[in-house]
């Protein structure tokens, strides 16, 4: 079903057009210093480049760390299998999740200890909402059947990759409010968001799982 065409070209386009509205406010930002902020997109500030270096290469050392834990376990051969489209979603949701997440679903202005309880409890939510630890008793055939056939699968394999995508969440909350990131820009989380979800397909794609 998330395999799609329509739904993969949906999902980019949506990211694409985030994407340009944060570059518009990024540009609204930077030309006033007196405007309300209040109504611009969250995090659309501009970022260094060693800020979104530090970002990807965090996200790609995790990614290796579950790569490697996945090979040493024996469980790269039972990978779910992607369509190539898939890329399209994968690439769109570095875009509207990181906007929705670190931008939005975060306590800020109230001091750290809120701002690190939110962090958790957000990314507690957005490792949840990845499909690897449910499964489907049998093929739904629309999307009320696809949830309310939704069963819990709390296999040793699953509950990796979801504590996988749980640290890829605080990673990205830290890029955001980290002190290498002062204007707290959500372009480094952009680009690592990006980088890890083109590196785990490329990794499907070495190991014959995108078809």
């Amino acid at each position: 079903m998330i395999d799609g065409l329509l739904f993969n070209l949906c999902a980019l386009a949506a990211g694409v057009y985030l994407l340009h509205l944060w570059r518009i406010d990024l540009r609204v930002r930077s030309s006033s210093a007196s405007l309300d902020t209040r109504a611009l997109l969250p995090g659309s500030t501009p970022a260094s480049l060693s800020a979104c270096s530090i970002a990807v290469i965090g996200a790609l050392l995790l990614i290796a760390a579950l790569t490697w834990t996945e090979h040493a376990m024996g469980w790269l051969a039972t990978q779910r299998t992607l369509s190539p489209w898939f890329l399209g979603a994968m690439l769109g949701a570095a875009i509207t999740e990181e906007l929705v997440f670190r931008g939005y679903l975060v306590v800020q202005h109230r001091g750290r200890t809120l701002l690190v309880l939110s962090a958790i409890t957000f990314s507690i939510v957005f490792a949840l909402m990845h499909p690897y630890l449910w499964t489907h008793a049998s093929q739904p055939q629309n999307v009320i059947e696809w949830i309310t056939k939704l069963r819990l699968s709390l296999t040793p394999q699953n509950l990796l990759a979801t504590t996988s995508i749980l640290i890829l969440s605080l990673w990205y909350y830290t890029v955001r409010f980290a002190a290498f990131n002062p204007t707290h820009s959500l372009l480094p989380c952009f680009c690592a968001h990006a980088a890890a979800n083109l590196t785990v397909f490329l990794i499907k794609l070495s190991t014959g799982h995108i078809n």
